[in-house]
């Protein structure tokens, strides 16, 4: 069964990020690695909405760049999509759903007006996948987790 291994401490900052862009949809691409059919998330590019939208989100072409070189240097790769719904369930929408064809990995998205995290997946059809904390699973052995702030990354 596919997974995200994610630490709560770690889901705080997604969260933390969230309301820090609100109004607006916050995005973040979350770099590890695929283990045992799960998704092990060690570090979060925290990106700004290039749409600066309540309703809808893009990461910059300059900002996909710099988190795939840094992921190919740490000999990672992008697991997860993460954004906000500012107005809707954390279901992923018609939009989300189409560009989840063209990015085949895991989306994690945050709901402010249910206050939670869910992640999913597009096989055939749009699969809801459990969120576990690294202490809380004997998958991985990962505990160190990276946030690299994309608004301020000079590199």
């Amino acid at each position: 069964m596919k997974c995200v291994i994610l630490d709560n401490k770690h889901k705080q900052i997604l969260y933390n990020h969230a309301y820090d862009q609100y109004p607006n949809e916050s995005c973040a691409l979350l770099v590890g690695h695929i283990q045992n059919n799960c998704y092990i998330v060690n570090t979060a590019y925290l990106t700004q909405n290039q749409d600066f939208s309540t309703t809808r989100f893009s990461i910059s072409a300059d900002d996909l760049i710099k988190c795939y070189s840094l992921a190919n240097k740490k000999q990672l790769e992008v697991v997860g999509i993460f954004h906000s719904h500012t107005q809707s369930s954390s279901y992923p929408s018609q939009t989300d759903k189409k560009f989840m064809e063209l990015n085949p990995i895991c989306w994690i998205i945050f709901s402010y007006t249910k206050n939670d995290f869910k992640a999913f997946v597009l096989n055939t059809n749009i699969e809801e996948i459990p969120i576990y904390e690294n202490e809380q699973t004997s998958i991985c052995n990962e505990t160190q987790f990276d946030i690299i702030n994309m608004f301020s990354y000079s590199k």
